[in-house]
């Protein structure tokens, strides 16, 4: 069964990251807040929820040559086991995997943690969104490995947002996918490139699904 395990990516860091330029205080409560979610999930048994789009992988084809991407057909399961015999019949491509809060937010995502990948395995991406109890983004952290680069390496793009969605902060940090070590650190304002910003849980491309089916939320 192939499963993707992507960590925090300051799980990884440990200490603070020595930053190039002044790092804006509000990231502060944000970190902590990362960090108490990402304790609370290394305690769990798996997620609360997961959403899957089976809608395919290729794109339609007009006779002029335009590309459409296919449809999205988002579908949520309980389990991971679930899961695995939904994508035996039918492949998806882009997977989330939902921790909901607690208390006034138990009916709310605080994680989700997507995976994206393509059929010929040339490249993975991995995003993490951390939201706060009143449904606003705070963090991310995006995850991109390239196979066919030289040398192959991953992308480490976390960015910091305020109570509007509005990112604040970020830093890329570059890796070698082989060995150890940074190939690279950059910081400034800029958003990760191909990372959906999903500024409150409303936004998300399954969240109607979460508001018409209680079987996510039944089996908590």
């Amino acid at each position: 069964m192939w499963r993707p395990v992507v960590l925090s990516a300051l799980a990884l860091l440990g200490a603070p990251l020595a930053h190039a330029v002044p790092v804006p205080a509000e990231t502060r409560a944000i970190d902590q807040q990362v960090r108490a979610l990402d304790a609370r999930l290394a305690r769990s048994k798996g997620p609360d929820c997961i959403a899957a789009d089976f809608g395919g992988e290729a794109p339609a084809v007009s006779e002029e040559g335009t590309e459409t991407p296919p449809p999205e057909a988002w579908r949520l399961l309980r389990t991971e086991a679930a899961l695995e015999k939904a994508r035996a019949e039918q492949e998806a491509y882009d997977i989330a995997y939902l921790w909901f809060g607690s208390g006034k937010a138990a009916r709310r995502v605080v994680v989700a943690r997507f995976t994206h990948f393509s059929s010929s395995g040339d490249w993975a991406q991995f995003d993490t969104y951390y939201f706060r109890d009143d449904g606003t983004l705070a963090h991310t952290e995006s995850v991109h490995n390239t196979f066919v680069s030289d040398p192959e390496h991953s992308a480490q793009h976390l960015s910091w947002y305020d109570k509007k969605g509005a990112p604040f902060f970020h830093t890329v940090l570059f890796s070698p996918l082989q060995g150890r070590g940074t190939l690279g650190v950059a910081e400034g304002l800029a958003a990760a490139p191909d990372t959906p910003i999903y500024a409150t849980t409303r936004d998300l491309p399954f969240a109607p699904l979460l508001r018409s089916d209680s079987r996510c939320l039944s089996h908590r």
